[in-house]
């Protein structure tokens, strides 16, 4: 009957050899996997020398075996630097680093198994069996020591400057798995030792499992691939395990062929099982490799909009200038500093300066939605009145509404509470709503108020032009929109002047909308704005004041 160590041991080893295959698998080209497998190789070889070792029975068996368990060790460590470099990616040549690092680890395991240097004797001491260690031991286990701090080091100094997150997550699991391999390991089965506790020479063996399970997480979690496969391995690994030492266990020939059928059952159950957590695996990769296009392809294009959004604002600014310069020219023109015009001139002028006036709307909008769709749209705010605003618009477009037959009906208020706004970008916004109402009435009227509503002054701008269904009053304020009976009407016009002016509305805080009973019927736009509140409290104290002058 085999022991709970002995059983501890196989079990180790069946872990190691799954973890192993399975991670070369993924791809056994990868130098990395490779360094992995030969790792986990020397466990395997380590874990069946020590079971072999307390199974021995005879002092010569112990000494032979004992060697073999000693010999076996130097090659972890060295697959472990390789497995580190490999991973972490040397600037040295992994095939030479390979020659320099395998010819002490040669030589000490030679000397390990040739000579009486490192195990010096063997004994069977109440039942237990133990060595005697030679003079070379300390230096035999400092070497040991001494590969497993340069690997861990180099792994720490690449944890600490690595940026990369998923890396980082990679690197921690591997300094986890071999802080335990060290501590448990060496300890357990080198330096406890010295005390001949060679009753728990089983226990290192524990340690390497946490370390390669750890890798294989490492390597394959954070390359796209599901814990579940190493999951169900482990399990695997492990039952199967259990299973064949109850079947080397077995006592007689019935037990014997029950034991065979249990084992060879769970391990066909084992294999269907991990085929078919390999293909929801695969499944599951290629939908995150497609992810990963579509985050690369998204990626790409948010880099187009920043450039698109770039050549917009370079090409606003070079627009702009000029622009204002033919408005200034203009007003001058229309205004006489050059000379009295005759009627013939004034009506082209006056067509010439409104087409122009569009135009800087236009630009004005392009470089307001590039600077807001980077969030660098700045405001100039200021306690203004909004109906000196509107009443020199609707100068400008009075001419343009009389050559088109419209009566553009407004009457400025006396007096109004101040909004705490930036002058042209308002401006921008009642300009763009008056230019449509004119541009999409063909006859009737055009009606501009302004009033005070609560803490509120709204704008109104009421036509009988073309009108808006239900649906295209909704959407008239998103980018790119334009109502259908509008496109027939005029068909220059970008979609943008509404989009911006709810933009900057918003950042007046305060609200814009359209209304509108339907095709035909006209609509009405409605501009809300809140009433500074300084302008809240001074009324407040005119009020008060009042009241204080009538009751005296």
């Amino acid at each position: 009957m085999l022991s709970v160590a002995n059983n501890i041991l196989l079990t180790v080893v069946f872990i190691n050899f799954i973890l192993g295959f399975a991670v070369l698998r993924r791809n056994w080209k990868n130098p990395t996997n490779l360094a992995y497998l030969l790792l986990t190789f020397s466990i395997i070889l380590w874990a069946i020398s020590l079971f072999f070792f307390r199974a021995a029975n005879s002092i010569d068996n112990i000494l032979i075996i004992g060697k073999i368990v000693y010999t076996i060790p130097p090659f972890i460590p060295f697959f472990f630097l390789l497995f580190v470099y490999s991973l972490v990616g040397s600037k040295i040549s992994l095939l030479k680093l390979a020659v320099f690092l395998l010819l002490p680890t040669i030589l000490i395991s030679v000397i390990s198994l040739e000579t009486s240097l490192v195990i010096a004797g063997a004994v069977i001491e109440r039942g237990i069996n133990q060595l005697h260690f030679g003079s070379f031991y300390f230096l035999y286990l400092s070497y040991l020591t001494l590969y497993f701090l340069i690997g861990f080091i180099t792994l720490f100094k690449r944890y600490r400057t690595e940026n990369n997150l998923i890396k980082k997550a990679q690197y921690r699991l591997i300094l986890i798995g071999v802080t335990t391999a060290i501590v448990v390991g060496l300890f357990a089965n080198g330096y406890f030792l010295t005390t001949f506790a060679f009753q728990y020479n089983w226990v290192g063996p524990i340690g390497t499992v946490f370390m390669v399970t750890l890798f294989a997480y490492a390597i394959v979690q954070y390359r796209l691939f599901n814990i579940k496969v190493i999951s169900v391995q482990i399990f695997g690994g492990a039952l199967a395990g259990v299973l064949l030492v109850k079947l080397l266990s077995s006592q007689g020939p019935s037990d014997f062929t029950f034991n065979s059928i249990i084992f060879i059952g769970a391990v066909v159950i084992t294999i269907l099982l991990i085929r078919g957590v390999l293909k929801e695996v695969e499944t599951r990769e290629k939908i995150q490799e497609l992810a990963g296009k579509l985050e690369a392809a998204n990626a790409e294009l948010r880099q187009l909009d920043k450039a698109k959004s770039e050549f917009i604002d370079i090409a606003s600014h070079q627009l702009r200038t000029p622009l204002s310069i033919m408005k200034g020219y203009l007003s001058m023109l229309n205004e006489g500093t050059f000379g009295k015009l005759s009627i013939k001139l004034k009506d082209p002028l006056n067509k010439i300066y409104i087409s122009n006036e569009r135009l800087i709307t236009l630009v004005a909008d392009l470089l307001d939605l590039s600077r807001i769709e980077r969030k660098k749209l700045q405001y100039s705010f200021e306690h203004m009145q909004v109906s000196n605003v509107i009443h020199s618009i609707v100068i400008d477009f009075k001419q343009t509404a009389r050559q088109k037959g419209l009566a553009l009906h407004w009457r400025k208020p006396k007096k109004l509470p101040l909004v705490y706004a930036d002058p042209q970008k308002l401006r921008q916004v009642f300009l763009n709503i008056i230019d449509n109402a004119v541009k999409y009435t063909n006859k009737g009227s055009i009606d501009i108020s302004l009033k005070q509503d609560g803490d509120f002054i709204v704008f109104s701008a009421k036509d009988t032009g073309i009108g808006l269904t239900e649906k295209e009053a909704q959407r008239l304020f998103q980018k790119f929109v334009r109502g259908e009976e509008m496109k027939r009407a005029k068909t220059q016009g970008m979609g943008l002047g509404m989009y911006v002016a709810k933009l900057i509305i918003q950042d007046h805080r305060g609200a814009i909308w359209a209304e509108s009973p339907g095709k035909g019927k006209g609509s009405i736009f409605f501009v809300r704005l809140p009433i500074a509140k300084s302008e809240n409290k001074e009324d407040e104290n005119e009020k008060q004041m009042e009241e204080f002058i009538k009751n005296i």
